[in-house]
């Protein structure tokens, strides 16, 4: 009994040893890898910090070619979104490579952002990037940031994209000069984008790329509603004959007046729509003809996706004229006799044939005034007429184009002539 106790006793008191011993052993192992000189090897070893995270903001950050996205985001980028969804790898609808970054906007003002990148102000001239916007979108609006993270001049991406608007369903490329992104903005560096609407849809965005293309125009300046005393273009306007050519050239179209909307020289022709993110709706009047009687308008167009193409005649001022209204390529032609602001449809015409190839091109249409009838036009021939005992007697010529949605491409009037009628 004696011997086994003493036995127990040393083997109770020989594991007790054994553990002290490992303990203490482990603890010098520690304290000795925590105290090695980290700076042999160009660290500095902090036990709260994991040692292979990388810091991904800040600093300058290399680009491919200047691309903040080609098929994919840059690895290090930051990318956010408010009240939108974003796929960052859709193959949908691509512009090139394999994939785009689909954009699904749910709410006014959504939209999308991206970051974590330094880009020298002075290292490029322009952002360029190809855009897919749908009809519900309609125009959008970017910013870029600048090395406080603060937004700089808001841009109107439909203002650069060709005829001063974006086309739904169409692939395009806008290219925006850094300095009317940046404004007076005396920073050296840009460090984020982002991209916003004011209308819920979709669009795709692929190609976005810093470039060295000077790419000059015309900043986009945010409209701003003013209450002014309605305009008299005719008060001063200088009379003129029959018969006229509307020109594109020279200062023909500067004899126009436009009340509202997007009414622009083109070069070599005439675009009318509305004005995006403002109004749905295109008014301009020629102030030469404010003593014109009986005549006929001849007009050629190529139609964009705004609804209606209307020629006016006998216009007095913007609430006395007679109209012919054509919509979808000169499907439907209708009459209105306007006096005093009050708008009366004197006549409509049934569903009219179209061609089956390319409907939208060259669009032929056309109205004539003699005494107190009026004539709606398509491809020459009368489709439409109606008597209007109280329209003025006398007066211009108009053009009006409208749309609900007020990011409809305009029409492109490629020929507006008037002929006078009993020997004017």
């Amino acid at each position: 009994m004696q011997t086994d106790k003493f036995w127990k006793i040393s083997w109770g008191l020989f594991t007790l040893f054994a553990c002290v011993s490992l303990l203490a052993s482990v603890t010098l192992f520690v304290v000795r890898i925590r105290s090695v000189d980290a700076a042999a090897v160009g660290i500095t070893f902090d036990p709260t910090k994991d040692p292979f995270a990388q810091k991904l903001n800040g600093g300058s950050f290399h680009l491919s070619d200047g691309f903040i996205y080609r098929d994919a985001l840059p690895l290090g980028l930051q990318k956010w979104n408010w009240d939108a969804t974003v796929d960052w790898s859709s193959s949908e609808q691509v512009v090139e490579g394999l994939h785009s970054i689909k954009l699904t906007f749910n709410k006014d003002w959504s939209g999308m952002g991206l970051s974590g990148f330094s880009v020298a102000r002075a290292a490029y001239q322009s952002l360029s990037f190809s855009i897919n916007p749908d009809a519900n979108v309609g125009d959008l609006y970017i910013e870029v940031y600048n090395g406080k993270s603060a937004a700089l001049v808001r841009q109107s991406v439909g203002w650069y994209a060709a005829g001063g608007s974006l086309v739904p369903g169409t692939w395009q490329t806008v290219t925006i000069p850094l300095a009317n992104l940046m404004g007076d903005d005396t920073s050296d560096s840009i460090t984020g984008i982002s991209l916003s609407t004011t209308h819920p849809g979709v669009t795709y965005v692929d190609a976005i790329q810093f470039t060295n293309v000077a790419a000059p125009h015309a900043p986009w300046v945010q409209p701003l509603w003013e209450d002014v005393p309605p305009f008299n273009p005719f008060a001063t306007s200088t009379p003129a004959s029959l018969p006229y050519k509307l020109e594109t050239s020279g200062d023909s179209v500067d004899r126009w007046y436009s009340y509202d909307g997007f009414f622009q020289n083109n070069g070599n022709s005439l675009k009318i729509g509305p004005l995006a993110g403002r109004n749905t709706d295109s008014f301009a009047v020629y102030r030469g003809g404010k003593n014109w009687d009986d005549y006929q308008v001849d007009s050629i167009a190529d139609w964009g996706l705004t609804s209606t193409l209307s020629l006016m005649v006998r216009v007095k001022d913007a609430a006395n004229y007679a109209s012919c209204n054509f919509s979808y390529y000169g499907q439907t032609a209708q009459i209105y006799d306007v006096v005093n602001g009050a708008s009366t449809m004197a006549g409509q015409t049934p569903t009219l044939p179209t061609r089956n190839d390319a409907p939208w091109e060259n669009v032929h249409t056309g109205v004539k005034v003699q005494g107190n009838e009026v004539y709606c036009l398509v491809d020459g021939d009368v489709v439409l007429k109606a008597e209007l005992t109280d329209m003025p007697r006398v007066g211009s010529v108009g053009i009006d184009a409208w749309d609900k949605n007020t990011y409809s491409s305009p029409h492109t009037i490629k020929k507006f002539d008037v002929l006078p009628l009993g020997g004017e």
